[in-house]
């Protein structure tokens, strides 16, 4: 089997990709995986591994860009990051979900007039959860 073809491990591919999330130029794996600058690029690319390299290296500068941004302040990097990283707290839907069972069909006005406390009861919880 040429160099070329050489199939890296699942361990190798993520020891790799984390060397590139690190800022290691293509010399420098090479260097650490034990292969001329060219065959290891020929072999990256043999493995399907070029495109996973640069979207990682890229979202992970987007990523850095984004939180440097909002830690100088601006508003919408800070509402950005917020909304991704701590979604629960900070998305615009929330989704209520409805534990009780009620055939509306079958209740009277009265009936209904005396459920409508409890059931904004509940949505004002919800709300401040």
């Amino acid at each position: 089997m040429s160099k070329s073809r050489q199939v890296f491990t699942e361990r190798e591919k993520t020891i790799i990709l984390n060397l590139y999330k690190m800022g290691k130029t293509d010399q420098q794996v090479a260097d650490v995986v034990g292969m001329p600058r060219k065959t290891f690029t020929d072999v990256l690319i043999y493995n399907g591994l070029t495109a996973s390299i640069k979207k990682d290296v890229a979202d992970d500068e987007i990523e850095h860009t984004l939180f440097e941004k909002a830690k100088g302040g601006d508003t919408t990097s800070m509402i950005f990051w917020l909304k991704n990283r701590r979604s629960e707290q900070w998305r615009d839907r929330h989704e209520i979900k409805n534990e009780h069972e009620i055939n509306v069909k079958k209740l009277s006005d009265s009936e209904l007039d005396s459920l409508l406390p409890e059931a904004i009861d509940i949505l004002k919880n919800h709300r401040k959860e």
